[in-house]
C-alpha cells in the first residue's frame, strides 16, 4: 500500500501541490481506526480496574469505619460495652447509607457495589462486606457487644 502511494505520488509534479489523494487519507483512516480497536479494550479495562479498587476501599473504609464507631460508642458508655444500636448511632459515613432490620444493620456505598451487613452471634457483631456481590475478607470487622438483657 505504501508503495502504491509512493507511485502515485511520483505519477506527476502537478499532483505534488494539490494536497493529498483519496488513497493517502483513506491509508491514515484505517491507520486511526486500528490503532482505536486496540485502544478501546485496554482504557476499558483500566477504567474498570480503577473502579473496582475504589469499590474496594470504600468497604475498607466502612469496615474502619464501624470499628471507630464501636470505639466512640465504648468511650461513650464510659469503658462499658455498647449496643449495636449504640454503635450503629455513631457510625457516620457521607457516602453510605445504614439500614436497619430487627437486630440487624445493612450498609451501603452510594454506588450501590458495596454492601457490608452486620451477624450477631452472642455478644460477637461480625461485619462482612460483598464488593459487587463477592465477599471482600480484606473489609471486614468484628466486635463485642452488651449482652442483651
Amino acid at each position: 500500500m505504501i508503495y502504491l502511494i509512493y507511485r502515485v505520488r511520483q505519477g506527476g509534479e502537478k499532483m505534488r501541490n494539490k494536497g493529498f489523494t483519496l488513497i493517502e487519507l483513506l491509508a491514515v483512516i484505517v491507520i486511526l481506526a486500528i490503532i482505536a480497536l486496540i485502544a478501546t479494550p485496554i482504557v476499558l479495562g483500566i477504567i474498570n480496574d480503577s473502579r473496582k479498587s475504589a469499590d474496594q476501599e470504600t468497604a475498607k473504609l466502612i469496615a474502619s469505619n464501624f470499628g471507630l464507631a464501636y470505639q466512640a460508642a465504648y468511650m461513650g458508655n464510659g469503658g462499658i460495652e455498647p449496643t449495636l444500636a449504640e454503635v450503629m448511632g455513631k457510625f457516620n459515613m457521607d457516602n453510605a447509607t445504614v439500614a436497619e432490620s430487627g437486630t440487624e444493620y445493612t450498609i451501603t456505598s452510594k454506588s450501590e457495589n458495596v454492601v457490608c451487613t452486620t451477624a450477631t452471634t452472642g455478644q460477637k457483631v461480625n461485619l462482612t462486606c460483598k464488593v459487587n456481590k463477592e465477599n471482600f475478607a480484606e473489609a471486614s470487622n468484628s466486635i463485642t457487644i452488651k449482652a442483651a438483657s
